[in-house]
C-alpha cells in the first residue's frame, strides 16, 4: 500500500469517528474547521475533500445547502446498503 494512501486511510477515519463522536455528542455535525482542530489537519480544503469523497463512498451524507448536516453512516447502515 503507498505511503499517501495510508495516510489519508488515517486521516479519513479520524475524521469519521471525530464526526461520529460530535453528533452523538451534541446532535448536530462539526464544522469543516472543528474538523479540522480535532484531527489536527491544518488545511480546510484537505478536510473538505475528505469529506466530500467520504460521501462518495457512503461513508458520510449531507444535504445539499443546509449547514451542519454531515452525518456519518452507521456500520448497520452500510451493512444493509451493501448485503
Amino acid at each position: 500500500m503507498p505511503r499517501s494512501y495510508a495516510i489519508h486511510s488515517m486521516n479519513r477515519q479520524s475524521i469519521y469517528a471525530f464526526v461520529l463522536q460530535y453528533q452523538h455528542e451534541r446532535h448536530y455535525a462539526p464544522t469543516i474547521r472543528e474538523i479540522c482542530a480535532a484531527t489536527g489537519i491544518h488545511s480546510t480544503a484537505t478536510v473538505h475533500g475528505h469529506v466530500c469523497r467520504m460521501i462518495r463512498d457512503g461513508l458520510l451524507t449531507q444535504t445539499v445547502g443546509q449547514p451542519r448536516t454531515l452525518c456519518a453512516v452507521s456500520a448497520i447502515q452500510l451493512e444493509a446498503s451493501h448485503g
